[in-house]
């Protein structure tokens, strides 16, 4: 029972305070910046950020243009293709319903006479 008075006593305790570790070395004086530097710092920060900005676009914009003369190119081969397919279905037509027509293309692979 002594053990337990003894554990929660109301007696403060010191407080310890944590070593505060400090750096030995020499101190560095930096100039403080004035206006022209504070200037050119951000015309350079600026002209920086421009010039990145810049080269990132001009890669997407690049291939933005490489994807529209891409789809020009197929929307020509699809105009070209929609086209032959009209000719194409014209001519079925015409070998099924006009008998000139029939008569000609047999004809033109020696399955009728000539007259």
């Amino acid at each position: 029972m002594k053990a337990v008075k003894n554990t929660y006593s109301n007696k403060k305790r010191p407080i310890r305070h944590a070593r505060v570790r400090r750096a030995y070395s020499s101190p560095v004086l930096i100039p403080h910046a004035t206006p022209k530097v504070k200037f050119l710092f951000a015309i350079g920060a600026l002209g920086f950020a421009i010039m990145l900005s810049a080269s990132l676009n001009y890669k997407s914009y690049m291939q933005l243009q490489s994807e529209k003369n891409e789809t020009k190119l197929l929307e020509e081969q699809v105009r070209e293709k929609v086209d032959q397919n009209l000719e194409l279905q014209e001519e079925i037509l015409y070998l099924k319903t006009d008998k000139e027509t029939i008569e000609r293309e047999a004809r033109r692979y020696g399955l009728a006479p000539k007259n």
